[in-house]
């Protein structure tokens, strides 16, 4: 039993580490050595684990790999005695129940592992993992990921996976164009460092680098080093305007991050009031509370809230905070009349006088219908609970 459980306890460090095929091996010996002494509740633990920290993190629950380790695991649970709903609160998120009616596993089937990786890609992996799809289609396309790569991998059957993969090829496409980049540099300034400083100014006058720059190196306490880093400044791309770009779209995913964080830290309660301070409509509230994770649903609601916020200009912030406080001084029928001037259609009034707050509702028909920059698609949908709203704030 203590080999058993020693086993287990080394796969999770292995997958902490990101080494997934020695953790993978590590859970393999353990359900086995648990087998043999007849131990299958560990048993149940040891495929838990592999399932949960290798299969479903490389390669989706969804693939072969994933499908059988789960038929593994039903196997080995209908085996213990006691009814599925003391098991699912053990297996970490997993339903016994729909386990143990899955198909006997396939005794000819070979685990297959992706090769190690290394513990960069490997918390980049994990982290991805932690997002939704939505998060995940912004990070493809601020790596450079193309529209119709990025689509193929939303239809897929496993489409978080696919686009997870797609991230991490990017990435990995990315730190292999700065790799190279780097060695370029590096050989240009072995290159430089062998030239005397006459030489350099020829060569700096060559790249059509400006005169004054190049005297104001003449005064430097290293005249040939500021030189030389002139030069090799002036070999790069110009590409300020994509890395600025790039720079903005890093600090904005860094932002939201952080905001999330910050999100997931509060309760419920909280997170609704804070939602109803920020303008969030009360039907979309309710819509969240419907949903199958009211917390997430809210989340993603000020998440996407903060992200139409941070879409306006000054001038339209102002625009619409003005116009929001002229609407607050209406009463609810001259708020409908306006709304029907305005082109809002009736059926979006009668779910406004269906809703817990009709003269909020209809204050954010009227601010939404105003803005050119909200997409019906883009709203988010949370689970087949509750009436899906498709209305912007």
């Amino acid at each position: 039993m203590v080999r058993t459980v020693a086993f287990s306890i080394q796969g999770r460090a292995l997958a902490a580490l990101g080494r997934t095929s020695e953790a993978a091996a590590s859970f393999e010996a353990s359900a086995e050595l648990a087998q043999q002494y007849g131990l299958y509740l560990l048993q149940a633990f040891a495929y838990r684990d592999l399932k949960l920290l290798i299969l479903d993190r490389l390669v989706g629950e969804q693939s072969e790999q994933g499908k059988q380790c789960s038929r593994q695991l039903g196997h080995v649970l209908r085996r213990l005695k006691g009814p599925a709903e003391t098991l699912t609160p053990m297996l970490d998120g997993l339903d016994a129940a729909a386990l143990m009616c899955l198909p006997p596993p396939d005794p000819s089937f070979q685990m297959v592992y992706t090769p190690e990786e290394d513990l960069a890609t490997g918390a980049l992996r994990r982290e991805l993992a932690g997002l939704r799809l939505k998060g995940l289609r912004d990070r493809a396309k601020q790596l450079g990921v193309d529209d119709d790569t990025l689509e193929d991998a939303l239809d897929a059957e496993d489409s978080k996976s696919a686009v997870i993969a797609l991230i991490l090829a990017a990435n990995e496409a990315a730190e292999d164009v700065g790799s190279q980049s780097a060695q370029q540099e590096a050989a240009l300034r072995t290159e430089l460092k062998g030239l005397r400083l006459k030489a350099l100014r020829k060569r700096a006058r060559d790249a059509e680098i400006d005169s004054a720059s190049i005297e104001d190196t003449t005064d430097s306490d290293d005249p040939k080093g500021a030189l030389l880093e002139l030069l090799v400044l002036s070999s790069k791309p110009e590409s300020s305007t994509g890395t600025a770009a790039a720079n903005g779209a890093a600090a904005a995913a860094e932002e939201a991050a952080a905001f999330h964080s910050e999100l997931q830290g509060l309760r419920l309660k909280d997170l609704r009031k804070r939602a109803r301070d920020g303008g969030i409509g009360a039907q979309l509230l309710e819509d969240a509370a419907d949903a199958d994770d009211p917390k997430s649903a809210v989340i993603e609601l000020l998440m996407d809230k903060k992200e139409h916020n941070t879409s306006l200009t000054a001038q339209e912030a102002d625009s619409e905070a003005a116009l929001r406080s002229e609407l607050d001084t209406l009463r609810l029928k001259e708020l409908r009349s306006r709304a029907k001037t305005a082109g809002v259609s009736a059926d979006d009034l009668e779910d406004a006088a269906d809703s817990d707050d009709p003269k909020g509702y209809v204050i954010q028909l009227l601010l939404a219908h105003g803005s050119s920059r909200v997409v019906a698609e883009d709203r988010p949908h949370f689970g087949s609970g509750g009436k899906q709203v498709e209305k912007p704030f």
